[in-house]
């Protein structure tokens, strides 16, 4: 199986640059290939086709090298490929002998999560929420009037809120249209995979069944079901704020 390619009409190898990713819709996909910390060219293989490209003219193709999949070849070969144009100056492409798997399409940095039969592949789920209370993702140590708080970084609010949303869906009367279903299925697979509706229709992950697996895996369900039978004692290290304070 292999990564994803992409062809960008009109662009070359030049011009690959955050900005240019940006302007086709690639940049929160790629958000991890453009990270300060790493050069873009590091994460991103590319090569300028002419006169080849999949819409018969020149382009750019480029591809997010996965750290655990396979990186494909990176070239136009209509006789082995698909290709959709899923947008204006985007055309997504795949090997038909090796069509993507979510290997192929996991980030650098995954949070852990929950390995999750999704489709036809086992993807890793984010647990957002611990417990369905607190949060499992990466918090800010801050000092305030000299006590020591775990604050949530300001990138992960959306994500937190959202989850939020999981949460009360899984535990309340509340309900909720199918098309918010499927936006807080692909908000929190996007955490650990570069995937939006494109990648996500090609894999199918998520339909009226496993959507409630994605749910339970946000909020850690099995840690849940603990609680719920009593296992686990309510104690201040269930709450990460409350216990550095206590500790502070």
């Amino acid at each position: 199986m292999a990564a994803p390619l992409y062809y960008l009409p009109g662009a070359t190898t030049e011009q690959l640059s955050p900005e240019l990713l940006r302007q086709v819709g690639l940049a929160d996909r790629w958000a991890d290939c453009l990270d300060r910390r790493s050069e873009i060219r590091d994460r991103v293989a590319s090569r300028t086709v002419r006169a080849r490209g999949p819409d018969g003219g020149s382009g750019l193709l480029v591809v997010a090298i996965p750290p655990h999949g396979k990186l494909p070849t990176v070239g136009c070969h209509p006789d082995q490929q698909t290709w959709t144009e899923v947008d204006s100056g985007l055309w997504l492409g795949i090997q038909n002998e090796a069509p993507p798997t979510p290997a192929d399409l996991m980030r650098h940095a995954p949070l852990d999560g929950h390995e999750t039969i999704l489709g036809d592949h086992v993807w890793q789920v984010p647990i957002v929420r611990r417990g369905g209370i607190r949060p499992a993702l990466p918090q800010a140590l801050t000092r305030k009037q000299g006590r020591l708080e775990l604050r949530l970084r300001r990138e992960w609010e959306p994500v937190w809120e959202a989850s939020g949303r999981v949460w009360n869906l899984l535990t309340t009367v509340q309900t909720a249209e199918w098309d918010e279903v499927y936006q807080l299925c692909r908000q929190m697979l996007a955490i650990n995979y570069r995937v939006d509706d494109p990648e996500l229709d090609l894999l199918q992950p998520i339909d009226t069944d496993s959507f409630q697996r994605v749910f339970q895996s946000v909020v850690d369900w099995p840690l849940v079901e603990q609680i719920l039978r009593g296992e686990l004692p309510e104690d201040p290290a269930a709450h990460p704020t409350e216990a550095a304070t206590a500790a502070a």
